[in-house]
């Protein structure tokens, strides 16, 4: 439910059941499958431009593509444990006014979170894979994100999915609200956002 407070600030607590919405765990696929894509695409091109037999591209094009499956595998199963840690339920809490939106978890899951990052950088380092390190260092210590209304260059409103992404440089904010406020706060945000593309 939102909430006015005195000074004209807006707050709301959102509860996600991570077993029937699963918008993250989609948007973190399209993502590594976006990477994966493109790396698969520039080792390929590297291969024929150093004029390797076709034969041996396909050699290796299986062993990368089975490389891809498991790091999407992976993926599956960090939603699902993800998921078993919060219980089922991601909960998310909302401070909205003129200037912007905030989004931050609960002390809890924040705790959490923190928890699998840390794992995530450990298995980085052991690995050697400095990306892996490095993305688990930055979610450890950003479980909270805010959008400044007027640096957002596109809002993309999706209203069969409970949420709004506000896409600012470097920044995604996924803002979700419960169906009988959706069309107020789908307002506030466009009616503010003066610099962005809007898609519905």
């Amino acid at each position: 439910m939102l909430v006015k407070d005195e000074i004209g600030n807006y707050h709301w607590i959102h509860e996600m059941d991570m077993k029937q919405n699963k918008s993250i765990l989609w948007l973190i696929l399209k993502i590594v499958i976006g990477s994966l894509a493109g790396i698969f695409a520039i080792v390929i091109a590297i291969c024929m431009k150093d004029g390797m037999a076709f034969a041996e591209i396909m050699d290796m094009a299986w062993i990368i593509l089975l490389c891809f499956a498991l790091i999407i595998a992976i993926c599956f199963f960090a939603y699902w444990l993800v998921t078993k840690m919060y219980g089922g339920t991601y909960v998310m809490i909302y401070d909205m006014n003129d200037e912007g939106i905030s989004f931050s978890q609960t002390a809890d899951q924040a705790e959490k979170t923190r928890i699998i990052a840390g794992f995530s950088s450990l298995a980085g380092a052991a690995a050697k894979n400095y990306g892996l390190m490095a993305s688990g260092f930055a979610v450890a210590n950003n479980t909270n994100n805010y959008s400044q209304f007027s640096k957002v260059r596109k809002v993309i409103v999706k209203r069969d999915e409970n949420h709004i992404d506000l896409c600012s440089p470097f920044l995604l904010n996924m803002i979700y609200v419960d169906d009988e406020d959706f069309d107020f706060v789908e307002n506030y945000i466009t009616q503010r956002c003066e610099n962005a593309r809007i898609k519905r």
